[in-house]
């Protein structure tokens, strides 16, 4: 089970770096800039906004966090070009640092960069195997006034596949369990036990998954 979600608002910049050129690179103009969004393995990209230096996103993510000591979220900003996007500035945040305070409401300075800051609200929720909280956090959802609140999620849908057996051909051999964090990179397996009945084989259809356990979380 994963330990919490990382909920990242993804608000707005001030003071970026303008990297279109204009007359031969005499007159700088604006940016449009996005942000790529990194949490372990998941990735998020927001949209982009057209000539500013300024952008507001007003978007939000919710990313799974399976141990929060040692990850971080990592942030990259760039300028949408047609032929290579330029490079804005970086941001690299410990998770520990929001899994202590639980929320953390900061404009933060780029890195890599000279100039530019990005106005980020961080919440770390913890999650609940119960539905006792789940009226209090539809609640809480509804009352919120952000510009980012129809994407707040309230619940999370666990499902442990035990084993698949007859998938479609993509290569011939067999997927053992090995460790947890192999199998949730893979993208294929997700299974907490460590049974040898966590296999999967890779060969020809009909496919057949026994799932083991279906669970709803709070968050």
């Amino acid at each position: 089970m994963p330990k919490g979600v990382l909920r990242i608002h993804f608000l707005e910049a001030q003071d970026l770096e303008g990297k279109d050129q204009f007359l031969g690179g005499l007159i700088k103009g604006k940016s449009d800039p996005y942000g790529i969004l990194h949490v372990s393995n998941q990735m998020f990209q927001s949209k982009t906004i057209k000539e500013s230096l300024h952008p507001k996103w007003n978007e939000v993510y919710e990313a799974l966090v399976y141990e929060p000591s040692g990850q971080h979220l990592e942030i990259e900003l760039f300028d949408e070009d047609p032929d290579k996007d330029d490079f804005l500035g970086s941001l690299l945040i410990d998770l520990t640092k929001v899994y202590n305070e639980q929320k953390v409401d900061e404009w933060f300075e780029l890195e890599e960069a000279p100039t530019g800051k990005l106005h980020l609200k961080l919440e770390w929720l913890s999650l609940f195997s119960t539905p006792e909280k789940l009226d209090q956090v539809l609640r809480c959802v509804r009352a919120d006034r952000s510009p980012t609140k129809d994407g707040l999620s309230s619940a999370l849908l666990v499902v442990f596949l035990d084993s698949a057996k007859n998938l479609p051909g993509v290569f011939t051999g067999s997927l053992g369990c090995g460790n947890l964090s192999e199998r949730r990179a893979s993208g294929l397996i997700f299974c907490e036990s460590d049974t040898p009945e966590c296999s999967a084989n890779f060969v020809s259809p009909p496919v057949l998954l026994h799932l083991c356990n279906i669970s709803v979380s709070t968050v």
